[in-house]
Parts: structure tokens; sequence; C-alpha cells
């Protein structure tokens, strides 16, 4: 839900779903992954759960850019004549249609909300802080792809 408020804000068409695999991939080889995220991708495509324009899938907790390529690449030979198959999802390598800065924006957009709020004199004086960033500090919880670039740009 808070991914649809978060998009509906900024006028993006995107949000609403989630979904994943229960599994320890500890012991799992790349060829092991591939294959399990291939399953998963096409099965999701042939029950009507996984479009460009149903659902598209993004990065998120134990998956990356490589694991975005693979989704794509599940789709589009799951539907080969489906001409946005590269819109199927977000997060991939910028050498298969991916956006430079990806991974970088969602610690970035919290930082810009972290100075949004901070910046905001009424809401400094009732917390008995002083407007701005500097001279503040930051304790973060997580060091994992949002953590780390926020931890980076602040």
């Amino acid at each position: 839900m808070l991914m649809s408020i978060k998009n509906a804000i900024v006028k993006l068409p995107f949000g609403g779903s989630n979904g994943g695999i229960r599994v320890d991939t500890r012991g799992m080889s790349v060829a092991e992954l591939d294959r399990l995220t291939r399953r998963y991708a096409t099965d999701m495509a042939k029950h009507g759960f996984f479009s460009p324009a149903i659902d598209v899938p993004g990065p998120d907790y134990g998956t990356n850019e490589n694991t975005m390529a693979v989704m794509m690449d599940a789709y589009r030979h799951y539907k080969p004549n489906d001409v946005n198959h590269m819109c199927s999802v977000s997060g991939k390598p910028k050498d298969v249609g991916g956006i430079k800065g990806r991974s970088e924006a969602p610690g970035l957009g919290t930082f810009y909300a972290l100075r949004h709020y901070l910046n905001d004199a009424e809401l400094m004086k009732a917390n008995g802080m002083k407007p701005g960033v500097k001279g503040k500090t930051v304790v973060l919880q997580g060091l994992g792809l949002v953590g780390y670039h926020f931890g980076k740009i602040a």
C-alpha cells in the first residue's frame, strides 16, 4: 500500500504488490538460482500476475540486478511477441536496458525526504532542534542497498 501511495504522489503508475520465494539461497549455485528465478517469473506470467501492463517487479531483499535480468529474459521467452518485454522489470543492469542511478535512488530519495524534514523550521522548533542538515548525526539500522546509499549520501 505504501508503494502505491508513494508512486501516486509523484504520478507514477507503479506500486501495490509484493511477491517472492522463501528459500535459503546460501547453498545454491548461480545456475540453480537462475532456474528458480526463471520458473517463478514464468509461473507468474502464466497466471497473469507479471507483465509490463500488470505488475513490474523490482529488486528487493535477496535479489539484485542479475535476478531482474533473468526475470526479464524469462518473460521475453514466455511472451516472445511482447515488444515491451524490456519494461517487464525494473532494476536490471544498464547493459540490458537498466537506468543509471537506479541502485542509489531509494537511498537518495530517503536523504531528500530527511533533508526536507530537517529544513522545516516549524517542525524543528517543535522538536527542539535547529533547522538544517549541518551538525546533525544519523544512525542507520541495517546496511542493505537503501541504507548503504543513504549512509554514503548523508
